[in-house]
């Protein structure tokens, strides 16, 4: 669940704060996908999980890779995209 959050946080679907948590709501996978379109989840041989698709509002594509620490890289469309997320304890 928690790559959706990364995934809502960079497609501006999830408003976030620094050091606060992100209110991710219980939708069915269903929902999901409505929401933030589907995207491909791949782990590297490095441990970086690698997300990409496309937005479902307008087409632009991203593509973003989370290391181990939660530091998320990336592009979305023309906008470059660098954020930190982590398990809520």
């Amino acid at each position: 669940m928690i790559m959706d959050a990364v995934v809502a946080i960079a497609l501006g679907l999830t408003p976030a704060q620094p050091g606060t948590a992100v209110r991710m709501f219980h939708f069915s996978e269903r929902d999901y996908a409505g929401l933030l379109g589907r995207y491909q989840e791949d782990v590297d041989a490095r441990g970086i999980t690698h997300l990409r698709g496309f937005d479902p509002r307008n087409g632009e594509p991203f593509e973003l890779a989370v290391n181990a620490r939660g530091r998320v890289e990336g592009t979305v469309g023309d906008t470059y995209v660098i954020f930190f997320v982590r398990e809520a304890a």
